[in-house]
C-alpha cells in the first residue's frame, strides 16, 4: 500500500532503458555515477574502490582512482561516493566518501580531497590526498553514498546512522555527532573546511555546526537541484517503510524523526529507546513512502536536466533496489508534490536491471542507472522509437506517399523495415537518411530529412509496384550503417525519407518526397 504526503497521481507513463554497458565490460559492483564539465565520457565508483573512466561501454584499463588499499569492504562498507569539485577543470579537485577499518567493529568514514596528476586529467594523485572529515561508524553500514555541490558550492554529505539495525545508539537524534544527517560544509578555501554562515544550528549548545537536516536513518542518495536548490533525499526504511524527503531550497535544520517514526509511521522495531514521541509536531514527514510491498531499499537519484525525456526534465527521478520500480516526483513550487510511476522497457531483450544502486548524468547530461550484481550500465530513454517528421506532398497520384514502420528500432534484433504508399505505380524510389529534420522545398515536395553538417545518405532503391507501394528492409548489420559518418548506434536518432520519381506532379516537376519518420535505435 502506498501512503502519500501530498498529491500522486499512479500513471504508468512509459520510459526505456538502453543498456550501454555490458556484463562483459567488467565494472564491478557500481555504487555511484559522475561526469566532468566538457568530457563526454562517465566515471563509475566501484564499491571495491575503483573509479573507472568509461568510454564507449568500456572502462578504460587504467582507472582514475584506486582506493583499494585504503578502503575497507566488509558488511556494507567500502567506496560509497565521489564528486568533482565545482572548480574541477582549474583546480583539478575531487572529492571521496568511503570507509576505512578502525580496529573496531565499526568504520569510520572518512571524505578527502585529492587532485589529478599534472598533465594528466585521467588520474588521481595518491600523493595528493587530503583528509577533510573522518566519521567513526558503530557498525559496518549506513554510511550515506553522494557527495554533492549546492548552487553555492558548498559540499553537502548524507551520513546514515553508522548501524544495521534500529539505531540502538541514539545516533540519529543526538545533533552532538554527524551520524544520522546531512551535513553542509564549505571546502573551498581553508583546510579541512569552514561552517558556511547560513547553517542553522551554528552557536547551539551540544550540536554540531556541520549539521544541515537530521533525524535519517540511511540517505543513501541524495540530489539538489540545481535551477532552484530543492533539496530531495532517499532514506531507506528498516522494516516498514522506504520515503523521499523534499525540502525546498533554502531550507535548514529539519529533523525527519528517525528512529522515532520510519517514514510517517511509528517505529515498531527495538533500537533506540531514547527519542522524541513519534507523533513529536516538529519532524518533517515524507513527501513520498511506500511499504516492502513495493520494494525493500529505496536508490534515490537525480533531477533530470537536459535529457532526451522530455516529461522527465525538471522531476526526481529514483528506483528501488529489489523491485526496480521508477518513479518522478515534482514539485509544484507551492508544498504539494507530484509523484508519477513509470513503466519500463529494457533494451535490448537479454539485459537486466536487477538491483538498482545508483543514478547518475553522462557527458551530455542523459540519465544513466547502474546494475550492481552484473555491472550494467542502462541509459534512460524516451519510450517512443518513432516520431513523424512530416507528411508527404500531393503528387500525380493523390495526397502524397505515406511511410510507415514495422519491427523495431533494436539493433540486436535487426528487423526494421520501412513501408512507402501512395507513389504513381512502378515508380524508381530512393531512401535516404540523416541526422537530422529540416524542410527544403524540393521538385513537387519538401525534403525533411538533413545531414546535420555532415552529408545526407542513401539506404536503399526499389521500384513500386502495381499498387505504388515500394518496401526497404533494412540490414544494420551491413552497408551505410555499419560504419563512419553514417554508422547506427544505440542511442541516435535518425531521419528517414524516400525521394521518387513523379512526373506529372501537381507543381510541373518530376521529383517528390514521401512523408519521413526519425527513428530512436536501441541496443
Amino acid at each position: 500500500m502506498l501512503v502519500i504526503a501530498s498529491i500522486c497521481a499512479l500513471a504508468q507513463q512509459p520510459i526505456a532503458l538502453e543498456r550501454i554497458v555490458t556484463p562483459a565490460a567488467g565494472l564491478v559492483q557500481p555504487v555511484d555515477i559522475q561526469s566532468r564539465p566538457g568530457d563526454l565520457r562517465f566515471f563509475v565508483a566501484e564499491r571495491r574502490g575503483l573509479v573507472r573512466i568509461v568510454t564507449g561501454g568500456v572502462p578504460l584499463t587504467v582507472p582514475f582512482a584506486d582506493m583499494t588499499s585504503e578502503v575497507a569492504v566488509n558488511g556494507e562498507t567500502g567506496l560509497r561516493a565521489f564528486a568533482f569539485a565545482p572548480d574541477h577543470l582549474v583546480t583539478g579537485h575531487v572529492f571521496l566518501w568511503y570507509d576505512e577499518a578502525n580496529g573496531t567493529a565499526g568504520v569510520d568514514g572518512v571524505l578527502v580531497k585529492m587532485t589529478t596528476f599534472e598533465g594528466d586529467a585521467d588520474r588521481l594523485d595518491p600523493a595528493s590526498r587530503e583528509e577533510i572529515l573522518r566519521v567513526p561508524q558503530d557498525g559496518r553500514s549506513h554510511g550515506g553514498g553522494r557527495i554533492g555541490f549546492d548552487p553555492e558550492g558548498r559540499l553537502l554529505l548524507g551520513i546514515g546512522d553508522g548501524h544495521p539495525g534500529g539505531d540502538p545508539m541514539c545516533r540519529a537524534q543526538d545533533r552532538s555527532n554527524l551520524l544520522g544527517s546531512m551535513i553542509r560544509i564549505d571546502v573551498s578555501g581553508d583546510l579541512p573546511y569552514t561552517i558556511p554562515a547560513d547553517n542553522p544550528f551554528i552557536g547551539v549548545a551540544n550540536v554540531r555546526p556541520e549539521i544541515l537536516h537530521y533525524g535519517l536513518r540511511h540517505p543513501w542518495k541524495w540530489c539538489v537541484d540545481g535551477s532552484n536548490g530543492d533539496l530531495w533525499i532517499g532514506d531507506v526504511g528498516e522494516v516498514q517503510r522506504e520515503e523521499i524527503d523534499h525540502v525546498p531550497g533554502g531550507g535548514a535544520g529539519l529533523n525527519f524523526g528517525w528512529p522515532a517514526i520510519e517514514g510517517s509511521e511509528c517505529f515498531s522495531g527495538q533500537g533506540c529507546t531514547v527519542h522524541p514521541p513519534c507523533n513529536e509536531p516538529t519532524f518533517t514527514p515524507p513527501v513520498f513512502e511506500y511499504d516492502h510491498g513495493l520494494g525493500c531499499s529505496v536508490t534515490a537519484g537525480y533531477v533530470a536536466e537536459n535529457t532526451s525525456v522530455l516529461e522527465l526534465n525538471g522531476a526526481f527521478i529514483f528506483t528501488d533496489f529489489c523491485s526496480h520500480r521508477i518513479w518522478s516526483a515534482r514539485s509544484d513550487g507551492a508544498g504539494s508534490v507530484n509523484v508519477i510511476e513509470h513503466g519500463v522497457t529494457v533494451y535490448p531483450g537479454n539485459a537486466n536491471l536487477v538491483l538498482p544502486t545508483t543514478f547518475g548524468v553522462d557527458g551530455e547530461g542523459e540519465l544513466l542507472v547502474a546494475d550492481y550484481v552484473d555491472g550494467e550500465i542502462h541509459r534512460v530513454a524516451p519510450a517512443e522509437s518513432f516520431f513523424d517528421i512530416c507528411e508527404g506532398m500531393p503528387n500525380v497520384a493523390g495526397d502524397g506517399a505515406g511511410m510507415t514502420t514495422a519491427g523495431t528500432t533494436s539493433l540486436s534484433r535487426n528487423n526494421l523495415r520501412l513501408d512507402i504508399a501512395g507513389t504513381a505505380p512502378y515508380t524508381l524510389g530512393v531512401l535516404f537518411y540523416g541526422p537530422e529534420a529540416t524542410s527544403v522545398p524540393v521538385g513537387n515536395g519538401v525534403r525533411c530529412v538533413g545531414g546535420g553538417g555532415l552529408s545526407i545518405f542513401r539506404a536503399g532503391v526499389r521500384v513500386a509496384n502495381g499498387s505504388g507501394e515500394m518496401t526497404f528492409e533494412l540490414d544494420l548489420n551491413s552497408g551505410p550503417f555499419m560504419g563512419g559518418m553514417s554508422q547506427v548506434q544505440a542511442g541516435s536518432t535518425w531521419i528517414f525519407q524516400t525521394w521518387y520519381r513523379d512526373i506529372g506532379g501537381p507543381l510541373g516537376a518530376s521529383t517528390n518526397f514521401s512523408a519521413a519518420v526519425a527513428a530512436r535505435f536501441r541496443p
